[in-house]
């Protein structure tokens, strides 16, 4: 997948995103402040947290990098709250 080159967190790589998925989990993450644009590829924001995705939907599999993020929140929070979002929309720790 293609980023920027600044500086960003290790990918977070989840699979099994077919297109329902990714449409259920957009609308998971907005009801909890999350902007994620309606593209393949985009950025995302909420709450001082900055970051960009890509989708590849024949592969089926997303990627997620954080590229901003307040000081003291740890990136392992973050994540898990994007874990938890994708396994409730359906899709899988890739």
């Amino acid at each position: 997948m293609f980023f920027d080159k600044r500086e960003t967190s290790e990918a977070m790589v989840y699979a099994g995103i077919t297109p329902d998925v990714f449409a259920r989990l957009r609308k998971k993450l907005h009801t909890h402040g999350v902007s994620v644009e309606d593209t393949a590829h985009g950025q995302l924001s909420a709450f001082g947290v900055a970051g960009e995705y890509a989708w590849d939907s024949d592969k089926e599999v997303l990627e997620i990098r954080i590229t901003d993020k307040p000081f003291l929140v740890p990136h392992h929070l973050i994540a898990a709250h994007f874990r938890e979002a994708i396994e409730e929309a359906g899709g899988l720790p890739g």
